[in-house]
């Protein structure tokens, strides 16, 4: 019988230690470690990119989308919009004003010379926003009144192109395929109820904006 010195016996043992360790702690890394699970402590905070599209947004409007498709889907929209030279913007839409809101689509605007030199089949995609204007569905938010009458006179004949790619807000992922939505174009398109309880929230009064429009909009 072979005799194997103390040393290497031991040598031997504290290596087999080691990787039984090193087993136990692979299998008992946790499977949900990840960016959406990570431990408080582990969380940093990241500053802001020295320069990015955000800081052109200066526009916040609500206003109500209805799907081309279907009328009946209506859904309020927040949009935080900026500029595209002198005719046009850009806007992302979120289903809500707060920190976690799900980024729901986007809308271009155009004017209406814009538009008109735009083939017959592009068109079919372009909604315009005179009567929701006019009505007071489509409001600026926090918008001092001498700049929302120059933004909605700016406004009253333009035409939007609006995709939903989270075609239902009330799923916990943008499941299928995109949305065209549209504007409204007349009275009970949107419930009153909704529009009340957006008065509620913003504190705000489309009866009275819609009374004070008539006043400054050209007929």
């Amino acid at each position: 019988m072979i005799k194997v010195p103390n040393i290497l016996f031991a040598l031997l043992f504290a290596i087999s230690v080691v990787f039984m360790l090193f087993m136990v702690g692979f299998f008992l890394i946790p499977a949900d470690i990840g960016p959406a699970h990570l431990r408080e402590k582990d969380k940093c905070e990241c500053p802001p990119p020295a320069k990015n599209p955000l800081e052109n947004v200066g526009i916040h409007i609500c206003a109500f989308h209805l799907a081309k498709d279907d009328p009946n889907v209506i859904v309020e929209t927040q949009h935080y919009c900026s500029p595209l030279g002198d005719e046009s913007f850009q806007c992302l839409l979120y289903d809500s004003i707060y920190k976690h809101a799900r980024l729901i689509g986007v809308e271009y605007v155009i004017s209406d010379r814009q538009y008109q030199q735009l083939s017959t089949e592009e068109k079919q995609y372009w909604h315009p926003h005179e009567y929701e204007i006019r009505e007071g569905l489509l409001l600026p938010i926090g918008m001092p009144k001498e700049c929302e009458q120059k933004t909605m006179k700016a406004l009253l004949h333009s035409w939007g192109k609006t995709i939903h790619t989270w075609r239902d807000p009330n799923t916990s992922l943008p499941i299928g395929a995109p949305r065209l939505m549209w504007s409204a174009s007349k009275e009970h398109n949107v419930p009153e109820k909704l529009v009340q309880d957006r008065d509620k929230r913003f504190e705000t009064d489309t009866k009275a904006v819609r009374k004070e429009r008539q006043e400054y909009l050209e007929k």
